[in-house]
């Protein structure tokens, strides 16, 4: 069966430092707000929108909506995008009560129908194909009929003329567990953090296949969303079968595979072209579904932190990022 792909017409490489710019924004539910608020402040140092910054926007699960938002062809700021996490995450994470009592508080079902997040998506994206986006964009997600990863990608092949953003969002943030999965012309897809929640990587070797070039050519900035460090204890985890080890191995995973893509990222990339900002949360503020006002508010003040701890860093990063003024995505 065919990728679903498809492709806008850009010019190559615009970046003052013959660097291709590629941003790659990792899973994580509501934790997605921490890096939209780091966007912000490089939208704000460089007077620029993200779509223009970058030769190339990837994302996974909340990644992959933080970046569609940004690159769709009637663009978000990065501020409005934090705000549609303010506004709306009570929406996509809604539960009624006969889905609480259903699926037994989730316990035999997906926390949540699907419904809300469906819903937002349709009113953010509208009729908005993946075709129409105004930089190149990619979000993985896991076809779990025919078992393999897909790339939505929005740069070759006829099939993603038709494809939505929605349903490709939809695709990427159908996490296990939480949301039933999400349907794209008959095939069916759960989160791309399954498999990577991390898309530095897949960033790093789309792009040098895109524009010919090698990975010294390549300027990467990675975004995590958070990480949750809370023992697993042994003498739980040992008496554990199927259905106590379901939660915490979403977390094992989607952190796991991060973890190992940027220790990749680091051996691969030369440090002067590969920025990587994450931060550890304590188990409060981990959950991925925690849209309560001021958990949304720890998770903007750890941005901040973040912001205020590389500042220095951030705003070089931004003058490279610039690029050649008026360049090929206009």
């Amino acid at each position: 069966m065919p990728v679903l792909i498809a492709s806008p017409t850009l010019a190559d490489m615009p970046s003052t430092d013959g660097k291709i710019r590629i941003l790659a924004i990792h899973g994580g539910g509501i934790r997605g707000a921490i890096p939209a608020r780091i966007l912000q402040f490089l939208e704000e140092a460089t007077g620029q929108p993200i779509w223009q910054l970058f030769d190339m926007v990837c994302g996974t699960s909340t990644g992959g909506l933080l970046a569609a938002v940004l690159a769709k062809p009637t663009p978000l700021s990065a501020a409005q995008a934090l705000q549609l996490y303010r506004d709306r995450g009570k929406d996509i994470f809604y539960r009624s009560v006969w889905q609480r009592t259903k699926t037994l508080n989730g316990k035999i079902g997906p926390r949540y129908d699907g419904t809300g997040l469906d819903n937002v998506l349709r009113e953010v994206f509208q009729s908005d194909t993946i075709a129409s986006v105004k930089v190149p964009l990619f979000m993985p997600a896991y076809d779990i009929e025919n078992r393999t990863v897909v790339f939505f990608k929005s740069w070759e092949g006829s099939e993603a003329l038709k494809i939505k953003l929605s349903d490709a969002c939809r695709a990427t943030s159908s996490g296990p567990t939480y949301f039933p999965p999400g349907e794209v012309y008959g095939r069916y897809f759960i989160d791309g953090g399954t498999v990577n929640n991390n898309p530095a990587l897949s960033g790093v070797i789309e792009g040098c296949m895109k524009y010919g070039v090698h990975t010294k050519d390549v300027l990467v900035l990675s975004l995590g969303t958070g990480i949750d460090v809370k023992p697993i204890p042994y003498t739980s985890a040992r008496g554990w079968g199927p259905l106590g080890w379901v939660t915490p191995l979403i977390s094992v995973f989607t952190d796991g595979v991060s973890d190992l893509t940027d220790y990749q990222m680091r051996d691969l990339m030369r440090d002067s072209n590969f920025f990587h900002y994450q931060t550890i949360l304590p188990p409060e503020h981990a959950e991925m579904d925690n849209v309560d006002d001021g958990n949304v508010d720890f998770l903007i003040q750890a941005a901040l932190g973040i912001i205020d701890s590389n500042k220095t860093e951030l705003l070089s990063l931004g003058e490279r990022l610039k690029g050649v003024p008026g360049d090929a995505k206009s």
